[in-house]
């Protein structure tokens, strides 16, 4: 699964929603999360934060990079989770 902020644009109980829904019941085995590294963008959305998206538990965090869109001057948060075996 791959999310680039959209998804964290709503708010938190439906991000948890679909993240558990896609996660925890289906076959995803992996997750790249790009997100916003701040609870207000630049374009005024107020976004669920990398720290705190909601990643059921049987998903490992594996690398975390922060990244910064320079053209804009945005501050993202780049994530890869692996379910756990």
């Amino acid at each position: 699964m791959y999310n680039h902020g959209s998804l964290s644009e709503m708010d938190f109980h439906t991000v948890k929603f679909y993240m558990d829904t896609l996660l925890a019941n289906g076959p995803v085995r992996a997750v790249l999360e790009i997100n916003s590294n701040s609870a207000i963008d630049n374009a005024g959305f107020i976004e669920v934060m990398s720290s705190n998206f909601p990643i059921p538990p049987e998903f490992k965090l594996v690398c975390r990079t922060p990244t910064v869109n320079i053209e804009f001057g945005n501050r993202y948060m780049q994530s890869l989770y692996i379910k756990k075996s």
